[in-house]
């Protein structure tokens, strides 16, 4: 590839992460109003936070809509899809902050909260867990690839605590929404970036390099999907783990784990809700516990009382669930009416991302040789069918086998050891004459 074709993209992609335009002022105000409404809209401080998301591209491949870890990076979001012109506050809403043109805002403030708790002990439960917040129906390329375990750190970190270390993780979670943004997609135009990669696609043989394109510029840096509709709000929650044996164990015991594990986070976030529970029987769920992780997602995060920190969601609101669209929906030609080759492109584009989630499923060590990795519905991920003589996630603990269970040799014949004396006298026969 030229070195000044990559200086270029370099230079079109490396300074704003989203793609934010001078907006188009209103003639109709007084010359003075029209330059401070101008530069009102280029200070980010003046928009609504988060809100440059909607339209933002996004790769379900390496990203969840949970934090598990506690430590969430935003994985999986790419660049902005689409632009965003930010004008004015929308009159008679929940906020005085801007948000961009052409979107739609929904005021949901809570004014209470509660808790909600799930078991996750089986990828299916994590399965679950996880689209339960995102809703890809329009997508068009949801499958077994989204969210996958070689990829996503957080699908990783919890396949990894269900399956190698045998844990359930009880989750509580309080969520508090603020507002909802949803973009109107045929007025929006589209980002400068994400037309000039898409005009600048060879076409139209499908060869390592198109691929090579495709991959980098295309699936990588924007992803296959776009956030069509946001929920901005808090998220605080806690995650403890438990070892699946005990958890059964207190489950057969008719002890209640979801009450206990609801006990826990109202103690942990110092809420002033009312929650009954034995003090007794708790302290000892408690003992069961392996880890405990608390997460603040939006607001204040360095308030410990959820009362307090709920107040504060308005000043700093998160993205706590969204909508996909496929970027497909966009390659046609009214979007590119100077490309004839837009179609060409886009199964190109298709052809690319069969490839590039066709990817084989993930076994622990590859069962070390001593079994078959049988793929899961979920994440990309295979469980091992190990041999009879292993055991283990991954195949690598030998079988102890009882002696009685072990097949003796047969004995030899008498005829076959009357043959081994034979041959057994002929060489020392021969050995005999050649010496003399």
């Amino acid at each position: 590839m030229p070195s000044g074709f990559v200086f270029l993209l370099i230079a079109l992609f490396g300074v704003h992460q989203y793609a934010t335009y001078p907006p188009q002022r209103d003639k109709n105000l007084p010359i003075n109003d029209q330059v401070q409404e101008y530069l009102d809209a280029l200070d980010s401080t003046n928009w609504l936070e988060n809100s440059n998301k909607i339209g933002i591209g996004y790769n379900p491949l390496y990203g969840t809509p949970v934090c598990y870890t506690g430590s969430c990076q935003m994985e999986g979001f790419g660049r902005s899809i689409f632009k965003l012109n930010y004008l004015r506050p929308k009159p008679g809403t929940c906020t005085q902050k801007l948000i961009p043109e052409n979107v739609d805002l929904d005021c949901l403030p809570s004014t209470t909260w509660d808790a909600n708790t799930e078991s996750i002990s089986t990828l299916h439960e994590l399965h679950e867990s996880i689209t339960n917040k995102v809703d890809a129906a329009g997508s068009g390329t949801y499958s077994t690839a989204s969210f996958s375990y070689k990829t996503s750190v957080q699908t990783r970190y919890m396949v990894d605590n269900i399956v190698k270390k045998n844990t359930t993780t009880m989750q509580t979670t309080a969520q508090i929404s603020y507002v909802k943004l949803s973009m109107f997609e045929p007025t929006m135009e589209l980002s400068d970036p994400f037309k000039y990669v898409i005009n600048n696609l060879p076409c139209c043989n499908y060869d390592a390099d198109t691929e090579e394109y495709i991959y980098d510029y295309i699936l990588n840096y924007f992803g296959y999907t776009y956030l069509s509709t946001i929920l901005l709000g808090g998220i605080a929650q806690e995650n403890v783990l438990i070892n699946t044996e005990s958890y059964q164990k207190m489950q057969a015991n008719g002890l209640d784990i979801v009450n206990e594990a609801k006990a826990e986070f109202f103690i942990t976030m110092g809420a002033k809700q009312q929650y009954t529970y034995n003090k007794n029987t708790h302290d000892e769920f408690m003992t069961r516990v392996q880890e405990k992780h608390v997460t603040t997602l939006g607001g204040d995060t360095s308030l410990t009382s959820i009362e307090q920190w709920s107040k504060t969601v308005p000043s700093n609101p998160v993205i706590i669930k969204f909508s996909l669209q496929s970027i497909f929906n966009l390659l046609n030609q009214v979007r590119f009416p100077n490309d004839s080759l837009i179609q060409n492109k886009s199964v190109l584009i298709a052809h690319a991302l069969h490839n590039y989630l066709n990817d084989p499923a993930y076994c622990y060590n590859n069962c070390t040789g001593h079994g078959t990795c049988v793929p899961s519905p979920y994440f990309q991920f295979g469980i091992c069918n190990c041999t009879e003589r292993y055991s283990g996630v991954d195949c690598s603990i030998p079988k102890l086998i009882p002696a009685s269970q072990i097949t003796s040799r047969p004995a030899a014949s008498s005829g076959t050891i009357c043959v081994l004396y034979s041959v057994q006298f002929v060489i020392l026969l021969f050995s005999t004459f050649v010496f003399i």
